[in-house]
């Protein structure tokens, strides 16, 4: 089992981001629906997972991404490592969900600040939900600009087809 090992202190990091991003994968994938709400979209809802194993192994991800997210700080000419982008990513995307609120409270302001420090760190796909921000806001010459800023990226999500 992988789980005791990413929560080891000395396992590697970008290892334990791409366990945390598999677990966030097949929570999406096995609660497509909660309530109505798409687990991806930024609509406010608790996440619940009647599958013991499942929550448990969702509670170590969380925790341990946000333990990465949070270990950031930013320095002057230091490259930030594409984990620590992701992870704050992803602390991005619980805020904005609010699914796990004993973690990350239901926050869009925090999430749209994270995923702008996620995508200026390297997590190109970050470039696509601040894009969403902005379409929301009805800003769209910033949404079309964080948009073509993932294409440059290659971001699937931020193409988009003029008929």
């Amino acid at each position: 089992m992988v789980a005791p090992l990413v929560q080891q202190l000395s396992y590697n990091p970008a290892l334990k981001i791409d366990w945390c991003r598999d677990i966030f994968f097949l929570l999406k994938n096995h609660h497509q629906y909660v309530q109505g709400i798409l687990f991806t979209d930024p609509a406010f809802d608790t996440l619940t997972i009647t599958d013991r194993a499942l929550a448990r192994l969702a509670r170590i991800a969380v925790t341990v991404a946000l333990q990465i997210a949070d270990s950031f700080t930013s320095e002057p000419n230091q490259r930030t490592p594409h984990w620590v982008a992701e992870a704050i990513a992803m602390r991005a995307m619980l805020a904005a969900t609010g699914s796990f609120p004993q973690f990350v409270k239901h926050n869009p302001i925090s999430a749209f600040c994270d995923y702008n420090i996620a995508a200026k760190n390297g997590f190109s796909n970050a470039w696509f939900e601040l894009g969403r921000y902005y379409e929301a806001i009805n800003n769209h010459t910033l949404a079309k600009d964080c948009f073509e800023h993932g294409v440059t990226f290659d971001v699937a999500n931020c193409l988009y087809v003029g008929f």
